[in-house]
């Protein structure tokens, strides 16, 4: 009975891995069974040479950045929503939703029609007076796509350990004298803690590996690890692009391996149903400064990830064949 299984993994996950590795210690990239001869050549080009080395820590930076931008945005978004009474949580959560709707590619030629010197952007900073500013083909564009496309991924992931909270433990901090920073600290954070670190791991993995946003929000002097593997495969220099990719494999289960080290076994489980939250079902909701930020943080990352959707309805019904924000003209051809 474990044959089809073990068949499987060796022939779609063993066999595919293990040739990426072998043409990473290829001379030329090759895959020759017969006469395998095995070097370390492309390694010590991927830390030998400066260009290379630039595009690691770009890469690199990236995956930071979009780490600590998205837990920033959707720790308080996820803690402000599970807090809510059942109907505007189900209304909130389904804003977040709404980007899994729509094609990942259609929302970032949206986002590039947002970020584009004649974007909305632009505009708004030409009416205030200030010069002219974009944020297009920019290290900076491809961070505000990557936390856009992440954003769900995390939140998602630490609601469901907030709805699933006992808020018991909390109940019993606070009736012990605790403050409410003290109990937020030292007992709600720690038993979300699990969520919050597999969150961010996820996040980092994805940033690393990230392909579709750099390639269309990135400029040619903004290459990550994924643009230059495919610049690589184009050229059939499968040498180097194995050697990147057996460093992301292994920098990824480094991180991985630490985390589980730092924090433990994750936790199981998918996102919880709103009509059972924890926390909100025993603590009554109510308004205080931390709730304020919160709620602001909501705000901005529900409109980092509708804005752009909402951008796609009016660019299907111009009349240019092209990305042109605002559209000219009218027409249902593209629908017919």
């Amino acid at each position: 009975m474990l044959a089809p299984i073990i068949a499987f993994y060796l022939i779609f996950f063993i066999w595919p891995i293990s040739t990426v590795v072998l043409r990473s210690l290829s001379p030329n990239g090759k895959l020759d069974l017969a006469n395998l001869i095995l070097t370390f050549g492309n390694f010590r080009q991927l830390f030998g040479d400066d260009f290379l080395l630039r595009v690691e820590l770009r890469t690199l930076k990236l995956a930071l950045y979009s780490t600590v931008i998205t837990t920033a945005l959707a720790f308080p978004t996820a803690y402000f929503i599970s807090r809510l009474n059942r109907r505007p949580a189900s209304i909130l959560l389904l804003l977040i939703l709404v980007p899994f709707w729509v094609s990942i590619v259609v929302r970032l030629f949206a986002v590039t029609s947002i970020l584009a010197p004649n974007g909305p952007i632009n505009q708004v900073r030409l009416a205030l007076g200030f010069g002219e500013f974009s944020l297009l083909y920019t290290q900076a564009g491809v961070l505000v796509g990557t936390v856009m496309y992440l954003l769900p991924y995390i939140f998602l992931i630490l609601y469901a350990g907030m709805v699933s909270f006992d808020g018991n433990p909390l109940l019993a901090a606070r009736t012990m004298g605790a403050s409410a920073s003290y109990s937020f600290f030292r007992v709600y954070l720690p038993m979300v803690s699990s969520s919050l670190l597999s969150g961010a791991l996820l996040i980092f993995i994805l940033s690393l590996s990230f392909f579709v946003v750099p390639a269309i929000l990135g400029g040619p002097r903004d290459q990550t690890i994924a643009v230059f593997i495919q610049q690589q495969i184009d050229i059939f220099r499968w040498g180097i692009a194995s050697a990147m990719g057996v460093v992301l494999l292994v920098a990824t289960a480094i991180c991985y391996v630490g985390v589980l080290k730092t924090a433990g076994s994750f936790q199981a489980g998918g996102v919880g149903s709103v009509q059972a939250k924890g926390v909100s079902a025993e603590l009554p909701f109510r308004w205080s400064p931390p709730m304020i930020v919160a709620a602001l943080c909501a705000a901005v990352t529900i409109a980092t990830l509708v804005i752009p959707v909402l951008f796609v309805f009016p660019l299907s019904i111009g009349d240019t064949g092209t990305v042109v924000f605002p559209p000219r003209g009218f027409t249902l051809k593209w629908f017919a």
